[in-house]
């Protein structure tokens, strides 16, 4: 084996010297060596294709990276991980020049982590004059003082989000964290205070003596506000998003909130959350504050009792370029709350250019799993062009399925339904008084119904002997879009079909098949557009029907298959194996009653399960496949190293191959190396002169 000179003339100089004076010489000659190894190899990486890049494009990437990570370990943007540090890794210890990078971009560094005093006294070294950003959900455990210290740097602040479940009173180094929050912030963009619960907890509206100048975003949860006149608000708030602590909670006069709207002239979004006025006899006109308070708004979002949601809209005009989002929220103290329409009716003055557009198109579902609130969305013509919809108002209210054509009836009374063209019902029962409130709209074309029955729907359209008298329902109605329908029922009225109750024999037994009726209505139709879309009990055979009849293209996504989702529930659990039905399936088989003519008898039901059963099978396979090439793939990725210490304290710098450039990372996971990280850039910072 060749060596060099020097090593070689070293070790056939070991005779004759001190064994402790020849190891000196062997350790500084193995020092030597490292040294040069390491130049050579930061020669080596220096020549690789991804180190070509300028420094200004590279720091560019690693903040993009340092971005990309932000949060995704969170709930909602909050947490202690919230500020993820695994982009450190694979940016600042892959290779010299990349640290020596990433280390000269002070904005790299200015996203704080308080995973430990150390870690955020390193952030604050590194991030130099850059503007900060404090990410902080103090739990049930107080704020740290490594926490409190980052908030005095509140010249460099840009962005502060402090979330807690727990009063602020209440908390280790509060009284701290509103005394930081009380200096100038003259750089300060976004600023959101989140949870903290409790009617005593007081904005911390004495802060900011000298305002908040750029302030751009501001949200505060669960607070109290006492004087409107001390928030941060000024020209540049774009977002203002107020959630107070409940129904009796601390609400400003109309006076108060007029006077802290009038400072934001370029609010984009306003969230109101029980922060509205309440009605009272001295309230100002609608025709006193006429001029707009926030001309470039656009959407307007108000949660809370109607009797405080009427007063808002009575008392402030809301531009035509904002879309509403009202959320009514019940009481429990016995209050009276208002009805719908103590919502519509002042929306018609304070919205008034929108409400004369007229209404484009109205939808109806569900506002919670138990069908016990309703969303009504609307979309009115105002601003609405082949590119772009118009605005939209969206109600969501406690309410049950009779409720639903009252609601109906006050949208008719209120706002201008005469130009509607589209309606949409997704999930929801349809009743003869809904229909009722529909069905003589001179525009009214378009009927989308979704996930539901529709039996109410076809005894609502015109008949043959009604249409002899001149009887015009749905007089424009021509394109019906079905979505999640059932063809197969044994009530029109009712919500649950027959396929749904397979144990019930007499229920299935007097199902009722109802796409021969809704083709003889529609036939009284000009019909220009069909969609059927994965429907249940409507095969190739009852598409072609349709578009005989009706003479014109039903379109349809070819899903004829009743019992596909619940086999491959039924898989799942053991139910149906091997693509065949099992023992509790073949029970409903002798009960089922299909129907012969249309070739839907048990032999046929049992044939297309089996053929869904293989296929079905085959894709578990090639599923399968993919997952094994999948962890092929990690495995490969395991092979990569970068950069690590010696025992020693000393950095080695591996080369960089050729097929390794593209980007990869190795060395151990987040949660392994993170323990280290503190030690490892102590060790760095060393070397590098900083000071801890």
């Amino acid at each position: 084996m060749m060596w060099s000179s020097a090593t070689q003339h070293l070790l056939q100089a070991q005779h004759g010297i001190d064994a402790e004076a020849y190891r000196t010489k062997l350790k500084e000659r193995v020092a030597e060596l490292e040294a040069e190894i390491r130049a050579i190899k930061s020669h080596h990486n220096a020549l690789a294709r991804c180190n070509r890049l300028p420094p200004e494009i590279l720091s560019t990437i690693f903040l993009l990276v340092a971005h990309s990570t932000q949060g995704q370990n969170s709930n909602n943007g909050f947490g202690q991980n919230a500020v993820d540090r695994s982009w450190m890794r694979s940016t600042s210890q892959v290779c010299r020049r990349w640290r020596d990078v990433a280390l000269a971009c002070p904005a790299l560094w200015s996203r704080l982590s308080f995973a430990s005093a150390e870690i955020t006294k390193l952030m604050l070294l590194r991030s130099k004059n850059a503007p900060l950003s404090v990410v902080y959900d103090e739990g049930n455990a107080g704020f740290p003082q490594h926490v409190v210290d980052a908030l005095s740097h509140s010249h460099r602040m840009r962005a502060i989000e402090i979330g807690s479940d727990y009063s602020l009173l209440d908390l280790v180094n509060a009284d701290d964290v509103q005394s930081r929050l009380s200096r100038p912030v003259p750089i300060l963009e976004y600023l959101v205070l989140r949870g903290f619960f409790g009617p005593d907890y007081p904005f911390p509206g004495g802060s900011f003596p000298e305002g908040a100048p750029a302030l751009k975003y501001l949200k505060a949860r669960g607070c109290a506000i006492s004087n409107w006149q001390a928030l941060p608000l000024g020209p540049n708030l774009t977002t203002l998003d107020l959630h107070g602590y409940s129904f009796r909670g601390l609400r400003p006069s109309i006076e108060e909130l007029h006077g802290a709207l009038k400072q934001v002239p370029s609010l984009l979004e306003l969230n109101l959350t029980f922060f509205l006025p309440l009605d009272d006899d001295t309230q100002p006109s609608l025709s006193d504050l006429q001029h707009s308070l926030f001309p470039k708004l656009t959407i307007l979002r108000l949660h809370d009792e109607f009797l405080a949601i009427s007063t808002f809209l009575r008392s402030f005009p809301v531009p035509p370029s904002a879309s509403i989002e009202i959320t009514r929220f019940a009481r429990i103290d016995g209050v009276r709350e208002g009805t719908l329409e103590d919502i519509l009716a002042p929306l018609s003055s304070s919205w008034l250019r929108v409400v004369q557009s007229g209404a484009h198109s109205i939808a109806i579902r569900p506002g919670d799993p138990s069908s016990t609130r309703y969303i009504y969305e609307a979309e009115f013509n105002y601003g609405r062009d082949q590119t772009r919809s118009g605005r939209i108002l969206h109600i969501n209210t406690p309410g049950t399925p009779e409720s639903i054509g009252h609601a109906l009836l006050m949208f008719r009374v209120c706002l201008d339904l005469s130009t509607l063209s589209v309606f949409t019902a997704n999930s929801i029962i349809l009743l003869d008084t809904m229909w009722d409130a529909l069905f003589d709209l001179p525009q009214l074309a378009e009927i989308h119904i979704e996930n539901t029955t529709i039996g109410s729907f076809i005894d609502a359209l015109v008949d043959s002997t009604a249409a002899e008298c001149g009887l015009k329902r749905f007089p424009a109605f021509s394109a019906l879009y079905l979505k999640e329908v059932d063809f197969q029922c044994d009530d029109f009225d009712s919500m649950v079909p027959a396929f749904f109750a397979p144990d019930n024999t007499e229920r299935a037994g007097k199902a009722t098949f109802i796409l021969g009726c809704l083709v003889k209505k529609m036939e009284l139709y000009s019909m220009d557009v069909v969609s059927i879309e994965h429907c249940w009990n409507f095969n190739r055979e009852h598409w072609e029907t349709m578009q005989e009849y009706l003479g014109v293209k039903v379109v349809w996504d070819g899903f004829e298959d009743p019992l596909e989702e619940e086999r491959e529930e039924g898989e799942e659990e053991g139910v149906f194996e091997g693509g065949k039905r099992g023992e509790e399936a073949e029970e409903w088989e002798d009960e089922y009653d299909g129907d012969e003519e249309n070739g839907e008898g048990p032999e046929d039901l049992e044939e297309v399960g089996g053929e869904r059963g293989e296929e079905g099978g085959e894709e578990t396979e090639e599923t399968g496949d993919f997952i094994n090439e999948e962890r092929g793939g990690g495995e490969e990725a395991e092979e990569f190293e970068g950069e690590c210490e010696d025992s020693d304290g000393t950095e080695t710098d591996y080369v960089i191959d050729e097929e390794e450039e593209n980007g990869k990372e190795a060395g151990k996971s987040g949660g392994e190396w993170e323990e280290d990280l503190v030690e490892e850039d102590e060790c760095q910072g060393r070397r590098e002169g900083e000071e801890y």
